[in-house]
């Protein structure tokens, strides 16, 4: 039988080093966490040099704004990539062009106290 690698996380406390070995069901939760903060930094990055004026002149919302949707943003992005096996920069432009006209759709009429609020279902985050 095959042995594979064991992933494991060592620390140490007041001297002594101590070793973990993570379960697969750890090891999974970590890759899925660390994929989301790329995708979420990819979103932060897309704006990064952008002016508040050229946020809303692209996007049609202001930086605020823009920044308080990047975790609904990462999330359709990586659903665009698995779902529907789309290129990456593609799946990140449509992620931000559906949640921005989700957000339109949903703002007409009242004012939410921040972008994220108009929506109902909660960010899934990975466990960790």
């Amino acid at each position: 039988m095959e042995q594979f690698a064991t992933t494991k996380i060592v620390r140490t406390v007041n001297g002594v080093e101590y070793t973990f070995p993570l379960t697969l069901s750890e090891l999974f939760d970590a890759y899925y966490e660390q994929q989301y903060r790329f995708d979420l930094q990819d979103v932060e990055d897309a704006v990064i040099g952008y002016q508040d004026e050229d946020v809303q002149m692209e996007y049609g919302v202001t930086k605020e704004e823009y920044m308080s949707l990047k975790e609904k943003i990462a999330g359709e992005l990586r659903r665009n990539i698995d779902k529907y096996d789309m290129e990456w920069s593609s799946a990140r432009e449509d992620a931000i062009r559906s949640v921005i006209s989700e957000y339109h759709s949903h703002k007409e009429g009242e004012e939410p106290k921040s972008a994220a609020a108009v929506f109902e279902a909660p960010v899934l985050q990975a466990r960790v």
